[in-house]
């Protein structure tokens, strides 16, 4: 399990800033994409990967967009829920969630990195299964926006601390190939009492080589680039702008 009860909440309530900042960049390359000029912005939906809170969704869907926001984590879902009100959200994976047709699907924080209990074999074979798919989902001209992380340079470390009002978390990562592990220790003050979590999160590490020569056999156009709009993207990772051709 990733992004149990403790871990969503603290992530929502202390490691946010990425997504309220690049929301209305988001925002911004959507409403230039084809399928939501001329005939309106609910024409199609936004479908969101890694909704996590619902931060992303909320912004969207206040501008218009018809937003389905998905993530793994069934608490995350119930925090985007509540945050996100015009919006709508379901658990599921980027392997297994059947694609409507849609004009843009994002997917950002690393969404196509995290492996799960999966072998690398198995997980890139599903993410290229989705990119493919992706493509016969999209509308012509549609989009699918994502970053990723392909180095794991800097991006390594020891025990590290961050407190909030009501939580704390310690974590640490280490990188072994091309496979990231972080461990993550959540504390949690609810209602007088401390909660604990323990999660470990394992990255798949890709090439953007990679990334590049899989979306281009499914059809896409793509972009590379260090920032979404105006907002850099972490250190070691990379954002992909996809684009179904017209």
């Amino acid at each position: 399990m990733i992004y149990g009860a403790e871990l969503a909440y603290v992530h929502h309530a202390g490691f946010n800033e990425y997504a309220r900042r690049s929301a209305p960049e988001i925002a911004r390359v959507l409403a230039a994409c084809p399928p939501f000029s001329g005939t309106g912005r609910r024409s199609f939906p936004v479908i969101e990967f890694g909704c996590g809170g619902g931060t992303t969704a909320e912004y969207l869907s206040r501008r218009g967009f018809d937003v389905v926001g998905i993530d793994l984590s069934a608490a995350m879902v119930a925090l985007a829920r509540r945050n996100a009100p015009l919006a709508r959200f379901a658990v599921g994976s980027l392997a297994s969630t059947p694609l409507p047709r849609c004009g843009a699907i994002v997917a950002l924080g690393e969404v196509v990195n995290y492996l799960g209990d999966r072998r690398t074999a198995a997980h890139d074979r599903e993410l290229f299964r989705f990119f493919t798919r992706a493509a016969r989902a999209l509308e012509p001209g549609g989009l699918l926006l994502f970053d990723f992380m392909e180095s794991a340079r800097h991006r390594t470390f020891n025990a590290s601390t961050r407190r909030g009002n009501d939580w704390a978390i310690v974590a640490s990562a280490r990188a072994d190939g091309a496979i990231l592990t972080r461990d993550i220790t959540t504390i949690r003050q609810v209602n007088g009492r401390l909660r604990l979590s323990q999660e470990t999160h394992r990255v798949r590490l890709y090439p953007r080589r990679v990334i590049v020569a899989a979306l281009r056999r499914a059809g896409f156009r793509v972009a590379i680039r260090r920032s979404i709009g105006r907002v850099p993207v972490i250190r070691g990772d990379a954002v992909v702008v996809a684009r179904r051709p017209s």
